[in-house]
């Protein structure tokens, strides 16, 4: 397990394994947005479409959509595992709450 502790600023945490390992939060951070942009960009599917979109969707874009949805699930996850120590270890900015709960709410939401 690795332990953290404060890094160089407000916006880098140390993470000890057999190493320390400086982490600059705001990477983690700027990969949940990017993420959620990529979510909120999948296609939806439509309530009542025409044969034909719905022959299209069922062949392409649900597949590719699902498949990539569940890519992004699991890089949050592990998004979340790592700032969820370092959110213990109390060396989580107040100013990263936000994004912090809304991760949170994600991971709950799965």
């Amino acid at each position: 397990m690795a332990t953290y502790k404060p890094g160089i600023n407000k916006d880098c945490v140390v993470k000890t394994e057999s190493v320390d390992q400086n982490l600059d939060l705001t990477v983690f951070i700027e990969e949940f947005k990017a993420l959620k942009k990529e979510l909120e960009e999948l296609p939806v599917k439509k309530k009542d479409p025409d044969k034909e979109t719905l022959d299209y969707w069922n062949e392409r874009v649900c597949n590719d959509g699902q498949n990539r949805k569940l890519l992004i699930d699991d890089r949050a996850i592990q998004l979340y595992d790592e700032i969820k120590f370092i959110k213990n270890a109390r060396l989580l900015p107040s100013k990263y709450d936000d994004e912090y709960k809304q991760l949170e709410n994600y991971i709950n939401n799965l």
